[in-house]
């Protein structure tokens, strides 16, 4: 049986901090079996491509485990101690909604107005998250309340889209309305309609005759009464 004085602990990190993870790194290790305590290592390997499905970096970290408390298959939260990145402009990490269409703030303007930002963001850590274009130093964005303004921009727009639609689905009636009373109908006579034939019914039909006295019609039944 292998000895577990030494374990090592497999981590992953996005494609876009891939160039943060080098050989050497310190890093902080929790375990969810232990709240509370933290164990210190570093990075021993950092393996040679990404993940081609998750798109992520995989490196190896080697942690002192003597008195073996750490067993193998434990989940781990791991924390990277990077170099210091002076002059790095910044933003609370909640201010940034990301979706499928990339990542954006909400930039407060004068007057009480908003308007979403599209951003490219960096690192995050200290519940801070790098903003690399988007911004300038001086900007406000919104970090409370951003997803409802969001929300409510992304409302606004898709109101008047169909607004607009409806619109010209409008102009595009009134023009059709238009052209049906530019168009003449040929004038007919009531002497003209006695002359439009009707489909022979005699054909398929039967007659019978007979006489006596009406005493009740009603929508489609006669009633009448003979000797």
């Amino acid at each position: 049986m292998a000895s577990l004085d030494v374990i090592w602990v497999d981590s992953e990190v996005f494609e876009s901090d891939a160039g943060e993870i080098m050989s050497g790194l310190p890093v902080s290790i929790s375990f969810p079996a232990y709240p509370g305590e933290i164990w210190s290592g570093e990075v021993a390997y950092v393996y040679p491509e990404l993940d081609p499905v998750t798109r992520t970096q995989r490196f190896r970290l080697e942690i002192n485990n003597a008195d073996q408390r750490l067993r193998p298959n434990m989940f781990a939260n791991v924390l990277l101690e990077s170099k210091p990145r002076p002059s790095v402009l910044t933003v609370p990490r909640e201010a940034v909604i990301r979706s499928g269409a990339g990542a954006r703030v909400i930039l407060a303007l004068q007057e009480g107005r908003f308007q979403a930002q599209p951003v490219t963001t960096g690192l995050s850590s200290g519940g801070r998250t790098e903003i690399l274009t988007g911004l300038n130093e001086g900007d406000t964005v919104v970090s409370s309340g951003q997803f409802l303004l969001d929300a409510e921009a992304n409302g606004e727009q898709a109101l008047a889209r169909l607004m607009g639609a409806e619109a010209e689905g409008a102009s595009n009636m009134d023009t059709m309305a238009e052209g049906m009373e530019a168009m003449e109908m040929p004038e007919m006579q009531m002497d003209d309609m006695s002359d439009m034939s009707m489909p022979d019914m005699e054909d398929s039909s039967e007659r019978f005759s007979t006489s006596g006295t009406i005493r009740r019609m009603g929508d489609e039944q006669i009633t009448i009464s003979h000797r």
